[in-house]
């Protein structure tokens, strides 16, 4: 894509134009390789977090580990486990950003939960798109940042970059361990067509399956409060997800619940 070009993207017969994404996204320098699919969300996660971070390291695990061409000077491209990596290299004092999928954090969680625990200086990003079978329990997506005793854990939304610009750039003003759980839905885990990748992403959101949000010091705080919770039918209808009522009625229920406890 040229720098040039507008940065669109398609949702079902309308196009919502991110002026916001089209800066940090489409103005970014394009990476000579790429394995992710058309409409993945983890790469467009990855280029804001690497356009408003800019560390100067970075670890790469999960299917982004085959990227080339990166353009900072100093990256771990790959690595078996991006949190033990990362919590040595930190130990030199350096910048760090580790980037993960939830399976590849789901597969070395011990690791990063050692890095919690040591306060370990470096920023990990779990780009989340709900793959694996843990984090398909009803609606307990937040698994991560759920069970992570730290300084600092939000969740995000490649379809909110406001919001997660935000938390990026608290997270970079402050040193220790910092975490980022971050919705980046799969068009073919989710089975939708990939134009609608943020829009997919956008009513995880809005019905409340992924609220978003931030733990300062143990103090959690609602960072997009909604007037009122979208149906949770239209998040699984768009990824033509056949459910039954009973088991509609049954989430809706649990998202409610879950809602009504962060504004507690």
């Amino acid at each position: 894509m040229a720098e040039e070009e507008e940065f669109v993207i398609e949702v079902s017969d309308e196009v919502v134009v991110d002026p916001v994404l089209r800066e940090y996204v489409t103005k970014t320098k394009q990476f000579g390789y790429s394995p992710t699919e058309p409409g993945c969300g983890s790469l467009i996660g990855f280029k804001i977090a690497q356009k408003v971070l800019d560390a100067p390291i970075v670890v790469l695990s999960g299917h982004l580990s085959g990227m080339a061409n990166y353009e900072q000077p100093f990256s771990v491209i790959s690595a078996d486990n991006a949190a033990a990596t990362a919590l040595g290299i930190a130990r030199y004092n350096a910048r760090v950003l580790a980037f993960g999928g939830d399976g590849f954090t789901l597969a070395h969680l011990s690791a990063l939960v050692d890095a919690a625990k040591k306060n370990a200086n470096f920023i990990y990003i779990c780009y989340n798109n709900s793959g694996y079978s843990l984090l398909k329990r009803p609606l307990d997506l937040n698994y991560f940042s759920k069970m992570l005793d730290c300084s600092y854990v939000a969740t995000a939304s490649i379809s909110h970059p406001e919001d997660y610009i935000k938390k990026l750039n608290k997270a970079k003003a402050m040193s220790g361990f910092r975490f980022i759980d971050l919705f980046s839905p799969c068009p073919s885990l989710g089975s939708f067509e990939p134009a609608n990748s943020v829009h997919v992403a956008r009513l995880a959101v809005e019905t409340g399956i992924w609220p978003l949000y931030e733990r300062v010091d143990g103090k959690k705080e609602i960072t997009l409060k909604l007037p009122r919770l979208e149906p949770v039918e239209r998040y699984f209808d768009l990824q033509k997800t056949n459910l039954t009522e009973e088991k509609l009625k049954a989430l809706q229920e649990k998202v409610t619940k879950n809602w009504k406890h962060l504004l507690s």
